[in-house]
């Protein structure tokens, strides 16, 4: 806050510990979490504007599938950028949202999860759930989750910023 105070936006590069190269003192660090090279990871940006970035590559609606498939209870960021990327796409989120809820309780259960996707499977293009639901808490079987999802045609993403 200091450096923002007396530095404005020139803390960027003229700061003690400069924002611009920040995210190379984390780079080690998050690699190793990851099991990858240093040279494969990079820490930057917001989640949210991560999000974007991974939905414009990796949501790529075409005819019948272009529905996304996350969680009722997502994280309220994460929802609105699958939002604003099916707007962007020309989808109404109204119809092309599905809402992952459970039937009875919070917990989703993996036949739940696992019936939406026989239910949906042919027209979801994305599927972006949390590794761990903020608000619940619950921990998804991701692979599970993956495995269903690709047989189903179904690119999978998940968010790990809770995890």
């Amino acid at each position: 806050m200091t450096a923002w105070k007396e530095l404005g936006v020139d803390a960027h590069l003229d700061s003690n510990r400069p924002w611009l190269s920040y995210h190379e003192l984390l780079t080690s660090f998050s690699a190793e979490i990851v099991g990858a090279l240093d040279r494969e990871v990079v820490v930057m940006n917001s989640l949210t504007v991560n999000l974007h970035l991974l939905m414009a590559t990796f949501y790529r609606p075409n005819g019948k599938r272009k529905k996304i498939l996350i969680e009722k209870h997502a994280f309220p960021s994460d929802l609105y950028a699958v939002q604003s990327q099916l707007r962007f796409h020309g989808n109404d989120p109204n119809d092309d949202l599905i809402l992952l809820e459970s039937d009875d309780e919070e917990i989703i259960s993996m036949n739940t999860i696992m019936n939406y996707l026989n239910n949906y499977g042919e027209e979801i293009a994305l599927v972006l759930i949390g590794g761990v639901n903020y608000y619940t808490g619950q921990a998804f079987d991701m692979a599970a989750i993956t495995d269903k999802a690709q047989n189903c045609g179904c690119r999978v993403g998940f968010d790990l910023a809770h995890a």
